[in-house]
């Protein structure tokens, strides 16, 4: 038996190591390693470990150490995979596994060894190190971005929204301008295309976030409508790894490809009102080339959501900002022509 646990442990020690390597670096096969190697501590090493080293002891009274040894290690243990993994309950579990050793096991564990009169305090001092790791890690997982970071995000993504909401009302306004005007006919065309073309990035890139939203907890739903999203209200805004089915890099990246038709627009107007500024501005912000930078899947996986909906965002109030340039640029030049 004594073999068995050597061997095993080694094994789950190395898996566990290689999930945490994995992980650090957002590797896929990240979680499942995890997930194997901890699930196994918890429900085959931990026992047979305590059950042999119990059946070992010549006092055999102190069946109730071993239990709450158990039950504490267990609690962290399946509290670090829950906060790892973003599932729901990680705090509950972190939050009831912190005390329990110090609380529970520890005067359990003094009495014992005052009992026994151990002649090595190895043993204790070891056990003593050991709580105080296992306390350390689970304060260090507990510790998240703080609300005021989080509440910074959220209202950064409002007022970005709030812009692109206000960018698409002034372009609008120029739409109906040039429909109204007779001598602008010629022009309609044109810029119908960049309006639909505007139209279709904002779009899918809302529906990103959305899908986002959803895959971060799917009690988010009843946030969510086709006019708005409710921003303050979002839970899993410290979760990360996300996947979305716009943003794949093995995959064709709808929102790229959304992207390049709002590119190609562009240009066909630049043939006759020379937005080379646009395509080529030297103010960084204002480019295009800030929209591909953030679809990036290996920069948006290492991102929490609350970070990925202020970058979607932030892209939507470029798509109307850049509209809404294009349309004053195209109308002043037309006074001056007239």
């Amino acid at each position: 038996m004594k073999k068995f646990i050597y061997i095993s442990g080694i094994i789950l020690i190395n898996l566990l190591l290689a999930g945490v390597i994995l992980k650090v670096n957002h590797w896929p096969g990240a979680g499942v390693l995890l997930t194997l190697s901890i699930t196994l501590m918890v429900l085959m090493f931990f026992p047979v470990a305590l059950i042999t080293s119990y059946k070992q002891q010549n006092d055999q009274s102190q069946l109730h150490l071993y239990i709450i040894a158990y039950l504490t290690i267990a609690i962290q243990s399946l509290g670090m995979l829950f906060k790892i993994q973003h599932w729901p309950g990680a705090s509950i579990l972190l939050f009831v596994g912190l005390p329990i050793p110090f609380i529970l096991f520890l005067p359990f564990y003094l009495r014992f060894h005052n009992k026994t009169k151990a002649k090595s305090d190895k043993n204790f001092f070891g056990i003593i190190f050991f709580m105080i790791y296992l306390a350390i890690i689970s304060s260090l997982l507990s510790l998240d971005a703080s609300r005021e970071v989080y509440d910074a995000f959220k209202l950064e993504t409002e007022k970005l929204v709030s812009e692109s909401n206000v960018l698409e009302q002034k372009s609008d306004q120029y739409y109906n301008d040039f429909v109204q005007n007779p001598e602008k006919k010629s022009e309609i065309e044109s810029f119908k295309m960049l309006n639909t073309s505007a139209d279709n990035l904002y779009k899918i890139l809302e529906d990103a976030k959305k899908e986002m939203i959803l895959k971060a907890d799917e009690s988010n739903e009843i946030y969510i409508s086709d006019a708005i999203i409710d921003y303050s209200s979002l839970h899993g805004l410290s979760k990360k790894n996300i996947s979305i089915s716009y943003i794949k890099q093995a995959e064709e990246n709808r929102i790229e490809t959304k992207l390049v038709g709002f590119e190609h627009t562009i240009k066909n107007l630049s043939g006759k009102y020379e937005l080379n500024d646009i395509m080529n501005p030297k103010d960084a912000p204002y480019s295009l080339a800030v929209i591909k930078d953030n679809l990036n899947e290996i920069e948006f996986h290492s991102r929490s959501m609350v970070e990925n909906l202020s970058a979607l965002s932030f892209m939507q109030s470029r798509v109307r900002f850049i509209e809404y340039q294009i349309l004053t640029i195209c109308t002043q030049k037309q006074k001056i022509q007239n």
